[in-house]
């Protein structure tokens, strides 16, 4: 068998080997890492951000970006979520970014800026209001004929039911547990992503509904205003989005799309706008049984399109359609100290905040616990337990026990031990012996009183003939001594 015959043969061997192992002779792209690169830039200027620094999650070092905002990963295939951050920027967090084995992803960033300038602000209003002349543009071949219909006047949207407010503007929280539950989820068309000229064509996303409002209020919105500001602008996002859903949406397959038709979606999230979202959660914009437009625009001037008289607006150039909420306006009110409840109220007429998780009420307090008696310990068995009883091992030593004198025993646990009394002759006080414990009735200690004592008595003989036997002893005992030598 020639060389290249028997290579070949060794080569099908192998490939069979590995097919009869599930193994694929062609490594997987999505094995092999993948190289993720963009610029990050300022989003008023558009200026390259320079040591700014990316992260992925999970990954290892982070890249800092060069003297042209450019940053370069080398990462695993799959979706990745990107934290990037800057000195003088909002930190912003990408999600979905997804990175292919083999190949280079390119993934630009525009981070907003802490502190823009007056000026800045007014250019990028500016070129949202740009964008927004197409939102709810009836001509949009892509609108379903009920959303349509309902842009033009032609049916009204629909209500909530039954009345829901009976407020005047300012009137906060007139009703504010009626709008019932916020949806749940959002369907949102991806136009910016695929480009699809079909809602149905294209992709769609089914995402959580707070989700969703932070995912807009950051790309609608000044992140560096007043807290009260970006609050009254979560909720006017929220209140145009939850109007469509309860319209059935405004295309076949999605309730909006993610451009300025709509109101412009991105993955990107920002700490500060997240938290304007989750102050205002569930909550709506109502006037009577239905839900305000929610629309807003960079400056509407005094009074605006739907008549609202605004002070802090008075005299300024209309910048947008007038209608609805002053995203100037929301600033300088919140700057001036209202709340974002009140100037969310104030640019829409005869309305009132409705929905949200109801506060939720002060913990009841406890009743006084009382703790159980001790358990009653009588280890003995004599009748009185542990507490009071001075040696619980002995049945002999108990409170109310016969107390025995002079033995070095506390036997009725009276903290002490009871003297022996002394001994009295015979021709004392006379009389029976007495049965009580401890009585001397005679004169003269009885055998329970004088224990260890060699000295007892029965009636007062037995003492008199010790004595004699003694008496007699010590005279035998000088006897012997005499006879002595």
């Amino acid at each position: 068998m020639s060389r290249a015959r028997t290579l070949r043969c060794v080569v099908v061997l192998a490939l069979g080997a590995l097919a009869g192992c599930g193994v694929e002779p062609v490594a997987d792209s999505l094995e092999l890492p993948g190289e993720l690169q963009g610029v990050v830039s300022d989003t008023i200027t558009g200026e390259p951000l320079i040591g700014a620094e990316v992260r992925v999650d999970g990954a290892g070092d982070a890249a800092i970006t060069d003297e042209r905002g450019v940053y370069h990963l080398s990462v695993h295939a799959g979706a990745h979520t990107l934290r990037i951050s800057d000195d003088t920027s909002f930190a912003l967090e990408r999600r979905g970014v997804l990175v292919r084995g083999g190949t280079m992803t390119t993934s630009d960033v525009a981070l907003f800026p802490r502190a823009p300038s007056e000026a800045q602000v007014e250019r990028q209003l500016a070129r949202l209001e740009a964008g927004r002349a197409r939102r709810d543009d009836p001509s949009d071949p892509a609108l379903r004929p009920a959303a349509r219909a309902m842009l033009l006047g032609e049916v009204p949207f629909p209500s909530l039911g039954a009345a829901t407010v009976g407020a005047t503007s300012g009137d906060v929280g007139g009703a504010r547990a009626a709008l019932g539950a916020p949806p749940a989820t959002i369907r949102i068309w991806r136009r910016s992503i695929d480009g699809a000229a079909a809602s149905c064509s294209g992709r769609i996303d089914v995402i959580p509904f707070d989700d969703y409002v932070k995912g807009v209020l950051p790309h609608e919105w000044i992140a560096s205003w007043h807290a009260e500001s970006l609050r009254a602008g979560s909720l006017a996002i929220r209140t145009y989005s939850w109007r469509w859903i309860n319209a059935g949406g405004k295309y076949d397959c999605a309730d909006l799309d993610d451009t300025t038709s709509s109101q412009v979606y991105r993955d990107d999230r920002l700490a500060v706008t997240d938290a304007a979202v989750d102050a205002t959660s569930g909550q709506g914009i109502v006037s009577g049984a239905s839900l305000v437009s929610g629309e807003y625009s960079a400056e509407n001037g005094s009074p605006t399109a739907l008549g609202v008289v605004d002070d802090l607006c008075a005299g300024r150039s209309l910048a947008g359609h007038g209608r609805g909420m002053c995203q100037w306006g929301s600033q300088r009110w919140a700057l001036d100290g209202k709340s974002h409840e009140w100037i969310a109220t104030h640019y829409y007429p005869d309305s009132a905040i409705s929905g949200g998780a109801p506060a939720e009420p002060p913990p009841a307090t406890p009743p006084p616990v009382t703790p159980p008696p001790p358990a009653v310990v009588d280890a003995d068995g004599d009748g009185s337990p542990a507490g009071a009883d001075c040696d619980d091992s002995d049945a002999t030593r108990a409170p109310g026990a016969v107390e025995v004198c002079g033995n070095a025993h506390d036997e009725d646990c009276d903290g002490v031990d009871r003297s022996c009394p002394a001994y009295v002759p015979d021709g004392g006080a006379g009389g029976p012996a007495s049965a009580a414990d401890g009585a001397v009735s005679d004169g003269r200690p009885r055998a329970a009183d004088v224990e260890g004592c060699s000295i007892a008595h029965a009636g007062g003989g037995g003492g008199r003939a010790a004595l004699f036997v003694i008496v007699g002893l010590a005279a035998v005992a000088g006897m012997r001594r005499r006879r002595r030598p």
